[in-house]
């Protein structure tokens, strides 16, 4: 039976040991030096612009939704877009679309 102490485990340890620590820092070197892989495609989403919901709009949004008028073109709310818009770029009419595609297509 050997103990620890013993000659020979003392020699062994002795190469094991810096032989360990120098691997262990050759690896992190590497690890910090190595070039980093290009990344092609990130899943993380990339926004326009994020969203500003005051307490304005859900009171708009439960005016529309308590009349009962929430599709359609004859509601008031989609009157008064056109025309506050019209104003504000100097034209005679406005035209509210359903999203930038229609608007496309109507131009």
């Amino acid at each position: 039976k050997m103990s620890l102490a013993s000659s020979d485990h003392r020699q062994i340890l002795q190469i094991i040991i810096p032989s360990a620590a120098a691997g262990l820092a050759a690896w992190g070197l590497w690890t910090l030096l190595r070039p980093k892989k290009q990344v092609l495609y990130r899943s993380k989403n990339i926004l326009v612009s994020e969203p500003s919901l005051t307490d304005l709009e859900e009171k708009y949004l439960l005016q529309a939704y308590r009349s009962t008028f929430i599709s359609g073109g004859a509601g008031k709310f989609k009157k008064r877009l056109e025309t506050e818009f019209a104003s504000m770029c100097g034209c005679r009419f406005g035209v509210a679309t359903a999203n930038g595609t229609v608007a496309i297509n109507l131009a």
